[in-house]
């Protein structure tokens, strides 16, 4: 949708105080960015960007505490989406009413999910990845922390359970989401499957569903009931040596 409003923004803009000028939008991995943006800016991502939409405002704050808060000028939310489980249907049904705080417990016990009338699946098996739209993972832990710290406490004292999750996910032969959600959709059987569930939100869920046949029946979203945890996708605008005034005022 992005790279739409682009298009039709370069087929009717008007010049900016005496230049034409063109929007370019190019994909990439927040940590990509970050990293880039902190030091050497890799070449697959075209020119250093003078707007910057991730995930999450948790990228823009991993950016300005590596580079320094002026690096963003000005961040608000451009649009938002809750973060839940991607799962198979039999078990979406299975978690009915499974909290956040209920994560840990499912991921770390061998037979949870037997107990949950799913004979054969084992445990949650739950997938957190920290590479390729990985902010859901960021976000979720953040829930489940909360979920987890006892009444009136901070959320930092949850993070065992947060710890707990992560040790006991599955091993994959990378982190990233991609890799994630093709364990879960492995063909076979749904209770050997390397995967379970995948940290993701709803609108990447929605993106990689639409390239699947008979979706429903495939593959299901599992929100966990009590606050939602968002991925607001901030408009971070930039500053920096490398933006001449035409681009940062475009």
């Amino acid at each position: 949708n992005v790279k739409k409003f682009a298009e039709s923004y370069n087929a009717s803009a008007t010049p900016v105080g005496d230049r034409c000028v063109k929007v370019v939008v190019t994909p990439g991995d927040s940590t990509a960015v970050v990293d880039g943006l902190v030091n050497d800016w890799p070449g697959d991502l075209g020119e250093r960007p003078a707007l910057w939409i991730p995930a999450s405002s948790v990228a823009s704050a991993r950016l300005q505490a590596a580079k320094g808060k002026e690096i963003v000028t000005d961040a608000r939310s451009l649009v938002s989406s809750p973060v839940l489980l991607a799962v198979r249907p039999a078990l979406k049904d299975a978690l009915d009413q499974q909290g956040w705080g209920a994560l840990p417990g499912l991921q770390t016990n061998p037979t949870a999910l037997d107990l949950l009338n799913l004979p054969g699946w084992g445990s949650l098996r739950l997938a957190l990845p920290t590479a390729g739209d990985s902010e859901a993972s960021t976000l979720l832990a953040e829930a489940v922390a909360t979920a987890s710290a006892p009444p009136d406490a901070p959320a930092t004292a949850g993070l065992g359970a947060v710890n707990a999750l992560v040790a006991g996910q599955p091993k994959l032969a990378d982190n990233t989401s991609g890799e994630a959600f093709k364990a879960l959709l492995a063909p076979g059987d749904p209770a050997a499957a390397p995967v379970h569930a995948v940290a993701t939100t709803e609108q990447q869920l929605f993106q990689r569903v639409s390239s699947i046949s008979d979706a429903k029946a495939t593959i299901a979203g599992y929100l966990p009931p009590g606050p939602v945890a968002l991925a607001d996708y901030p408009t971070v605008l930039l500053s920096g040596d490398w933006l001449a005034e035409v681009p940062a005022t475009a």
